[in-house]
């Protein structure tokens, strides 16, 4: 990974906000629930109402939109801080 591109397992707390509101809000929704809500993935899958494994494949589709949020925000000049 460059320099120019964030590593986004390191973003601070306030950057992984700005991240997350950079998004669609039904996707922030989701990595909400699971990452910092700490919801087990069994419990987000039956919340939402799909299987574990339907539900893992929209975890994965969102990890990578917040990459793309973080990046974009990152290349546009935004404060996003490696921690």
């Amino acid at each position: 990974m460059t320099a120019s591109v964030p590593d986004v397992a390191r973003l601070s707390p306030e950057a992984l906000s700005e991240a997350l509101r950079a998004l669609e809000p039904r996707t922030a929704a989701v990595l909400v629930r699971r990452l910092v809500e700490r919801r087990s993935q069994g419990e987000c899958a039956t919340w939402y109402g799909i299987s574990s494994d339907a539900f893992s494949v929209l975890l994965l589709a969102f990890f990578v939109f917040f990459g793309y949020a973080a990046r974009r925000l990152a290349f546009e000049g935004a404060p996003l801080m490696l921690g």
